[in-house]
């Protein structure tokens, strides 16, 4: 049975964050997503993906729409969040968000705990699609 790789959905806007996250993950393990609705449709095709979102990419408003992937039992969710927005980590991490990251230096604590999370995931066959996109040289 061929075990997937499990791709790191990520939408996120500031530069910081995008290279933080480009330095600490390969970039065949990351899928970016333009918006939130780009961001629900990737998680749809891999239900045991970890997701990363910049809480400023998308604002409180929006955020209720990318918070409904925190309850689904296998969704990991991890919030980038700047200093001005950590105040809003508490209540996040109370709806059932994975983790609130607020130092760029802790994308290695993410790197850590989306390894485990997808250490957890249960085996699964690839599809055809998945695997020739997994393939590509281009893919990032």
């Amino acid at each position: 049975m061929n075990r997937a790789v499990l791709p790191v959905i990520v939408l996120a806007s500031s530069k910081a964050w995008q290279a933080a996250i480009e330095r600490e993950f390969p970039a065949s393990m990351l899928i970016w997503a333009l918006d939130e609705n780009d961001l629900l449709a990737e998680a749809d095709d891999y239900l045991d993906s970890a997701v990363i979102v910049e809480f400023a990419a998308t604002g409180e408003g929006a955020a209720m729409k990318w918070l409904r992937l925190v309850l689904e039992q296998r969704r990991q969710v991890f919030v980038l969040a700047s200093i001005q927005h950590s105040a809003h980590a508490e209540r996040l991490r109370a709806l059932g968000v994975a983790d609130v990251v607020v130092a760029i230096s802790d994308t290695t604590r993410l790197h850590a705990m989306i390894s485990r999370h997808n250490d957890r995931a249960p085996e699964h066959k690839l599809t055809l699609e998945q695997q020739i996109e997994s393939a590509l040289p281009w893919r990032s």
